[in-house]
């Protein structure tokens, strides 16, 4: 699809072409791009299913057994909320421990995209997720890694869903259920914020309305049934 449109826009530049041709991106990390959240047994139920592409014979795909690897890609970016671009770009020198916690920091332009630096602490699963990587050779935990590879092994997993053809089911899916999770524990926005790296709060408050919107209506209900008669 890319190369046929690559070459449908060269033709329209030289005026061969009289048609508007879209621009097409397969990754796209926006926060108001697609906004699907996962509920704990989707969760599992697909990042199972990713485990046990490696199990394949060896006459059917994937090919390589690396299936493994990039599970724990996605177990990072579901409890991080950090980009796919950001993790894959993640180097053994931004990871450190604290205290007995793990941190890890986001700080490069590739993790940015136009927002605030940041320092993340993990999850105990996501901190295993890391360990279970070779740091022998490697710049980081998922440098060796890559975004078609990912979108491959998400793809051919998703199929094997009971949510199969939910389009809106992507990789960046786990950035808004990590967000979506932690907002809906804490009801702070501002620390939502902070952990996605968003530049303004605007654009977290607009990119979360809806669960905000539950918030307040949980809110009244636990309003009501304290405070009136």
């Amino acid at each position: 699809m890319f190369a046929l449109l690559s070459v449908l826009r060269r033709l329209n530049d030289r005026g061969l072409a009289a048609l508007t041709i879209p621009r097409y991106s397969p990754f796209d990390e926006s926060d108001n791009a697609r906004q699907f959240v996962f509920t704990a047994e989707q969760e599992r139920e697909l990042f199972n299913r990713i485990k046990h592409l490696d199990a394949t014979e060896s006459k059917g795909r994937p090919r390589v057994l690396d299936a493994h690897a990039y599970h724990d890609l996605f177990v990072f970016l579901a409890d991080t909320g950090c980009r796919l671009t950001a993790a894959l770009n993640v180097r053994w020198t931004d990871v450190f421990t604290d205290n007995g916690a793990t941190f890890v920091r986001f700080f490069r332009k590739q993790h940015l995209k136009g927002g605030r630096p940041r320092t993340t602490p993990l999850t105990k699963r996501a901190a295993e997720a890391l360990n279970r990587q070779e740091k022998g050779g490697t710049e980081g935990p998922f440098t060796m890694l890559n975004k078609r590879r990912a979108q491959h092994l998400w793809m051919a997993a998703r199929a094997q869903t009971s949510f199969a053809y939910e389009r809106d089911a992507v990789i960046h899916s786990l950035r808004h259920t990590c967000a979506t999770r932690m907002l809906l524990a804490t009801g702070d926005i501002k620390l939502v914020q902070d952990w996605l790296g968003h530049s303004s709060i605007q654009t977290t408050a607009q990119t979360y309305a809806k669960v905000l919107t539950k918030q307040k209506v949980a809110a009244l209900t636990g309003f009501q049934t304290n405070w009136n008669d």
